[in-house]
């Protein structure tokens, strides 16, 4: 009983990470999403103004990238090209401009998120991600009770141990997905949370996986052995004592 309450105790715990690693998008108005490392257009439209500025440009953290930089005019539009080497950041950042002519201005500011893919999650698209999470962490409780119900049979054991190894492989590519949808689409750094989690449960489980792995091929080579010499010396013969039993 006890060893059955641990198996849904670690089930629970790799679920629960496996889901934290996801949450729904938050959405606002904005310029739009950019793709990291490239250059990203900073525009305004005035139809009276006769100059555009940038006041300032922002990281995620509100420290500035650039202050006090001029739009380029075209007619009624103006445009700031911000470099890419100031778009390595995730997140969402922020510019704020002054436009106006002699007599009259106005100010605003407005955000830009900058994420690996360039691209931002629809709603549809974060309830597909939950829906493949869940179906993920049911396979991966099927394999595991299917490992724990064979490898109490000895004849079954190795099969057992195997089931077990690939529900463990199928909560670490769970992981590793939450980590990509997180860090693709929901801005989150190489440093967030999800990745530590992910990291962190991985080693853990490639240990227990390599250690799962020896055990299970000296297993293995244990049963060839034991299975030859039976047919060598017959039924009766005792692989370990090396003596016939009677």
């Amino acid at each position: 009983m006890k060893l059955n309450n641990f198996i849904i105790l670690a089930g629970l715990i790799l679920a629960f990470a496996m889901l934290t690693s996801l949450t729904l998008p938050i959405t606002s108005a904005s310029l739009g999403t950019f793709k990291a490392g490239e250059d990203v257009n900073l525009i305004q439209t005035c139809n009276t103004c006769i100059y555009c500025n940038i006041s300032s440009i922002q990281y995620p953290n509100s420290s500035t990238i650039l202050n006090n930089e001029p739009m380029t005019r075209d007619r009624t539009f103006y445009n700031y090209t911000l470099d890419a080497a100031y778009t390595t950041t995730l997140g969402t950042h922020k510019y704020c401009y002054e436009c106006g002519d002699a007599t009259d201005k106005v100010t605003g500011c407005i955000n830009f998120e900058i994420t690996h893919a360039g691209v931002s999650p629809t709603t549809a698209q974060s309830g597909l991600s939950f829906g493949i999470m869940i179906t993920m962490i049911l396979i991966m409780f099927f394999f595991g009770l299917l490992g724990f119900k064979f490898i109490s049979y000895e004849k079954l054991y190795p099969i057992g141990l195997f089931f077990l190894v690939v529900s463990i492989l199928i909560a670490v590519y769970g992981l590793y997905l939450g980590v990509v949808y997180s860090r693709d689409y929901l801005y989150a750094s190489t440093s967030a949370p999800q990745t530590s989690l992910f990291l962190t449960i991985t080693y853990g489980l490639v240990g227990m996986v390599f250690i799962a792995l020896v055990f299970l091929t000296f297993k293995v080579v244990a049963e060839i052995r034991e299975r030859k010499s039976i047919v060598k010396y017959g039924s009766n013969w005792d692989y370990q004592n090396k003596e016939y039993k009677y």
